[in-house]
């Protein structure tokens, strides 16, 4: 199942996601706005019951929204937070250069 990270929250063991293969900048932290799978399907029918408990859980405390047509505008949001944070934070480290 797709998802797209909400919020920041951390990469715990129950989560199974690979920090290399996502290209994680700190194994134990999932950044707003990434995406990455749990399980092999996009039906929620078709994960296995740890797979359906770990997303079940990320979903009702709002730290992941399924990756799907009918969130697309959720989803959009999400990249436009994500671009405009970086965009503060390059301009915060210019800004700190320049002081230093």
């Amino acid at each position: 199942m797709k998802l797209v990270a909400i919020k920041d929250f951390a990469n715990v063991k129950a989560l199974d996601l690979d920090a290399n293969e996502l290209k994680l900048a700190n194994a134990n932290h999932i950044p707003k706005g990434l995406r990455f799978s749990i399980g092999k399907t996009e039906v929620f029918k078709e994960l296995n019951e740890s797979q359906k408990e770990v997303v079940s859980k990320l979903v009702a405390s709002a730290s992941v929204v399924v990756d799907c047509k009918d969130n697309a505008d959720i989803v959009s949001r999400i990249d436009d937070e994500v671009k405009s944070s970086a965009k503060v934070d390059a301009a915060i480290a210019k800004k700190s250069a320049t002081v230093a």
